[in-house]
């Protein structure tokens, strides 16, 4: 199985090309409180810092080769941070996401987006939809459906997994050493298409991170 990840757009979006996948992109973004008002900010907006690539770091499932995106966004005085791991023959890719604050303001940290895919063609599956189904493998959140199903937002508590019955499909949750609560939540606009597909971490409480 071929799985390739990319940074694109100048290090704004992420794109990742698999078997079954017919478009699977999207940004980074993080929801804050600065002086009482919550802002959301987003890898579409501010300065594009720069992208780095480093190779053989270490990451849980091996040697991995690391593309590293900072955006500054001005007005806020914080950098949004984001990780994109693949680890070379492996179908795996890791994704963190963070912000840097480099103001003089106290900034409170309500949750990051790992994917946001919020834009119509960010995540299509090839096929029909009532063939793919979408799982939740935590107790808290036993879902089973499939995307032709989907009418109401899913919410998926730490594990879950979108894969048709010839096996074509992939799992997502959090590895390495536990830091936050990771959560996606999946629509659908009654084709296989999910609007939203989102890691967010969560710094109130600790857990599982991502």
């Amino acid at each position: 199985m071929t799985v390739n990840a990319r940074l694109e757009g100048g290090g704004r979006t992420i794109t990742l090309t698999a078997p079954g996948l017919t478009g699977f992109r999207g940004g980074f973004a993080a929801r804050v409180v600065i002086g009482g008002i919550t802002n959301v900010l987003s890898s579409a907006s501010g300065t594009l810092v720069g992208v780095n690539f480093y190779k053989a770091e270490t990451t849980p499932y091996g040697q991995a080769n690391v593309s590293l995106s900072t955006i500054r966004l001005e007005k806020e005085q914080i950098e949004l941070l984001f990780r994109l791991d693949q680890i070379p023959g492996v179908p795996v890719v890791m994704l963190q996401a963070g912000i840097r604050n480099f103001g003089n303001r106290p900034v409170s940290l309500i949750s990051v987006a790992l994917l946001a895919m919020d834009e119509p063609g960010g995540f299509v599956a090839a096929g029909n939809p009532s063939e793919w189904l979408v799982t939740g493998l935590n107790n808290k959140t036993p879902i089973l459906s499939s995307l032709s199903d989907v009418r109401d937002p899913l919410d998926i508590f730490e594990y879950g997994g979108l894969y048709r019955h010839d096996g074509v499909g992939f799992l997502f949750g959090p590895v390495g050493t536990p830091v936050a609560y990771v959560s996606a939540g999946i629509t659908s606009r009654g084709g296989p298409d999910a609007d939203r597909l989102q890691g967010r971490r969560v710094v109130e409480t600790p857990g599982a991170g991502a």
